[in-house]
């Protein structure tokens, strides 16, 4: 799972994580659909996404986030020894004001 802190919002946190379950849940009923079931089980899936997105977009406005360093793109350093054409820098090294 994302690490995320629990501290900050746990009710929020556990209302996403079972939208995320039913959402999953939904797309699995749809292989055991039975032809006259199929529309409905369609219906669940957008409706549990829809209730998903919602709660990730409610997460986002808290200030919830899934990483504790901010993301950077992606981006290749011509300059470098270790960097070649479309290679992916290392982005695991962080620095000490990352740290705290």
């Amino acid at each position: 799972m994302i690490p995320i802190d629990k501290a900050k919002d746990p009710i929020l946190l556990e209302e996403i994580e079972k939208a995320r379950r039913e959402w999953h849940h939904s797309v699995r009923q749809l292989d055991f659909a039975e032809e006259g079931f199929v529309e409905y089980a369609v219906h669940r899936i957008n409706s549990a996404l829809a209730q998903y997105i919602a709660l990730l977009k409610q997460a986002q406005k808290c200030g919830l986030t899934a990483w504790d360093v901010p993301l950077r793109p992606l981006t290749t350093n011509e300059n470098s020894n270790n960097s070649k054409a479309g290679a992916i820098p290392d982005t695991t090294k962080r620095t000490a004001d990352q740290r705290e």
